[in-house]
């Protein structure tokens, strides 16, 4: 923990876990192991699962974000980070801004929030979402993902451990 940082009531922190400064965290908050928490408001009862990274960020109260999750506050091209504001994209001003989260929000394991997002409450978002736009209150994103199988002998693509294996049957 490197502060300042203010930790709520009855907070429990996993080990491994990097707290750093201008951190809040209300009452009953839990935070998993390795997580990274920076420059972010998290509050009461809120449930930041393991291998997650929260920075410059706003949580809600009651939210689950699942192992895994990564929420975003650096844009990949260096520039300020913009945000859709009454449906118009509008410049924040800021180099690093995290997601606005509302109350009651869980997010699937492996998802990840881009920059300047906002969630509202109930919201869910499932497992494995790149979310890079607004998602309104109580609605749900799902990724749909194709799934190719192929039998490795017929594509010939198989290891020469394998091709070896193969020989001496």
């Amino acid at each position: 923990i490197k502060g300042p940082v203010y930790i709520g009531k009855n907070c429990d922190i996993g080990p491994n876990s990097y707290i750093r400064g201008n951190s809040y965290f209300g009452d009953n908050v839990h935070i998993g192991n390795a997580v990274e928490i920076k420059n972010s408001i998290i509050m009461e009862n809120t449930n930041v699962s393991h291998l997650s990274y929260v920075g410059d960020s706003i949580l809600g109260s009651n939210c689950n974000i699942a192992a895994g999750t990564n929420i975003a506050n650096l844009r990949f091209d260096n520039k300020t980070v913009k945000t859709t504001i009454k449906n118009k994209k509008t410049d924040t001003g800021r180099r690093k801004l995290g997601a606005i989260v509302g109350d009651s929000v869980k997010t699937g394991i492996n998802s990840s929030l881009s920059p300047g997002v906002k969630i509202g409450v109930r919201a869910t978002i499932g497992s494995g979402v790149l979310l890079y736009e607004d998602l309104e209150s109580d609605m749900r994103v799902l990724v749909k993902q194709e799934h190719i199988y192929q039998n490795k002998k017929e594509t010939g693509q198989i290891s020469l451990e394998e091709a070896e294996d193969n020989k001496e049957e």
